[in-house]
């Protein structure tokens, strides 16, 4: 019974090592540059997406995209739209984040598309969401 255990403790220590390896070692899809939107109308900043952009580069750097700091070295140019929090039933919020994804054509940008995701848990979910979806967008880019 005790090696049984063993052998299947380490068969899946196995397969679990070998699928993070896979995932880190994967080529990134491309370089991105994460920016806030331009002020409203009336100048007013909203500082929160600031925080989406930390999000954003923790998670896209460590999952799919190699994070850069200079728009000029981009593949892909992801532009922090809003953040709104939606009141639900029974008083739940939801977070819901905005972005715009566009792809570098020669020296200039090709508009994208926009992409709106919520999450009843937080603000670094939503942006998980978020880049899941830009993901799939970049991938379906790729077949055209």
């Amino acid at each position: 019974m005790k090696t049984k255990t063993c052998f299947t403790i380490g068969a899946l220590f196995a397969v679990i090592s070998l699928l993070a390896a896979q995932n880190i070692f994967a080529a990134p899809i491309g370089k991105m540059y994460v920016t806030t939107a331009e002020p409203d109308a009336g100048g007013f900043v909203d500082v929160s997406l600031a925080d989406s952009v930390k999000d954003i580069h923790r998670i896209g750097g460590r999952k799919d995209f190699e994070m850069v700091g200079s728009v000029d070295d981009a593949d892909f140019l992801l532009v922090v739209i809003s953040r709104e929090e939606d009141f639900l039933d029974r008083g739940q919020k939801s977070k819901r984040l905005t972005v715009t994804i566009s792809m570098r054509d020669g020296d200039a940008w090709k508009p994208g598309v926009r992409i709106s995701k919520f999450n009843r848990t937080g603000w670094s979910l939503a942006a998980d969401d978020v880049l899941r979806e830009v993901k799939k967008w970049i991938n379906n880019q790729s077949k055209k």
